[in-house]
């Protein structure tokens, strides 16, 4: 994975080109946002439950819309993205996932093989990578305050099934690519 080069504060320290207003008028979410999202949840959870193939648009697009922010987050942040993509989401989401091979990401098929409590379920990639079991919940762990140690040629994992932790996401970015800290100027500097 690859960050801005240099020190990896460029991003921080650099003059806008452009000035953005981040206008907070309400100490909390809006009522009526939360009411009719709240209400989208729940009837889609129903849904869901019930096996019901059809599903609201709003809710329907919520991760395609996140994975494209993620992407969008990853460029503007200098980050190399690879993305794993598993047989059935590709068949229902081929169009987002046929955007972001045209847009140049390295899209792999990603498939699970068992599943939990099977002691030798496995994850692979197509072109592989090497993913130990305790990167494959890297974005839950980081979530609840128990980060993974990851090996040199591990990447991090963060789920697009998760949109509401976007802010743990930039969190995640901010503090591993560009805090000030001794550590990440010299784990982003170049040789």
């Amino acid at each position: 994975m690859s960050g801005i080069s240099g020190t990896g504060n460029e991003a921080i320290y650099m003059k806008p080109v452009r000035r953005v207003l981040i206008d907070w008028d309400n100490p909390n979410i809006g009522g009526s946002w939360a009411i009719r999202k709240g209400l989208k949840l729940i009837v889609y959870g129903v849904l869901k439950g019930l096996g019901v193939k059809s599903l609201p648009k709003e809710i329907e697009r919520e991760t395609d819309d996140y994975a494209l922010m993620l992407l969008r987050i990853n460029d503007m942040a200098g980050v190399e993205t690879v993305v794993g993509v598993r047989d059935p989401v590709r068949s229902v989401k081929a169009e987002t996932v046929e955007k972001m091979i045209s847009l140049g990401y390295d899209v792999r098929r990603h498939a699970h093989i068992g599943e939990p409590p099977d002691p030798d379920r496995k994850r692979i990639w197509e072109p592989p990578l090497s993913q130990s079991p305790q990167t494959w919940n890297y974005d839950r762990e980081y979530v609840a305050g128990n980060p993974v140690e990851l090996a040199p040629d591990e990447l991090p994992i963060w789920h697009v099934d998760t949109p509401y932790w976007a802010k743990h996401y930039v969190n995640f970015l901010y503090n591993e690519f560009y805090s000030p800290s001794e550590k990440n100027r010299r784990a982003t500097s170049g040789p």
